[in-house]
């Protein structure tokens, strides 16, 4: 089964051998391409595609919908100096997480939502989509 997840954010190694060792995890597990751009499930570029999404010792993930990618994020952070990263996940529930420094903290994003007033999680339809784009939207521009 795949888990898709909204993220958002950048990690900086400490040498170029632990950047090229997550470098090749992202290849492999195809999220990013032979042009060190990120790409989608259908390989299509992430953002506008015209650099690759690595500077120097830095990789950086601009927000988008990824599969999977939340498997191999604490294997991605290993051998680093510095990351934040922000992500959500409407699969099987409501959770969002911000993994800076050396922790991860998770969010109940209902709890998240009820704290600044969004008000109640509509049943169905586009409002309830609605809904859950402005809790996601509010989450990333409180934490990202």
């Amino acid at each position: 089964m795949s888990t898709y997840i909204t993220l958002q954010g950048s990690i900086t190694y400490s040498d170029k051998k632990s950047l090229n060792k997550s470098v090749k995890t992202l290849k492999t597990g195809r999220w990013m391409n032979s042009d060190e751009c990120l790409i989608d499930e259908s390989g299509m570029v992430i953002g506008d595609g015209q650099e690759p999404d690595i500077d120097g010792l830095t990789i950086s993930f601009p927000m988008s919908l990824y599969r999977n990618i939340g498997y191999i994020l604490k294997e991605l952070v290993k051998g680093c100096s510095f990351f934040n990263l922000v992500w959500t996940c409407t699969d099987d529930g409501f959770t969002g997480g911000v993994f800076k420094g050396e922790q991860e903290t998770l969010y109940n994003l209902l709890d998240f939502a009820k704290s600044l007033n969004i008000g109640e999680i509509p049943f169905a339809g586009q409002s309830r989509m609605d809904w859950l784009v402005e809790v996601e939207s509010a989450f990333f521009e409180e934490y990202a």
